[in-house]
């Protein structure tokens, strides 16, 4: 009986460990410009903001009733 399998070509790839690697170029943040972002994704970062500011309220009314405040 026949083998259908290919004999495989091993590849090998160069590992360079990111502190050895040359430093690439920065881009200039004042010449970017602002983001695009759809509806989505400001309704998405509008309702994080509001549950983190909400925690944050919590938290704070936490520890006030742990002080006894």
């Amino acid at each position: 009986m026949k083998s259908s399998l290919k004999k495989s070509t091993a590849e090998y790839f160069e590992v360079i460990h990111p502190l050895s690697d040359s430093a690439e170029e920065k881009r200039d943040a004042a010449r970017l410009g602002p983001i695009r972002m759809s509806r989505s994704v400001k309704v998405s970062l509008t309702l994080l903001r509001v549950y983190l500011i909400a925690m944050t309220l919590l938290l704070i009314y936490h520890v006030l009733g742990l002080a006894g405040i």
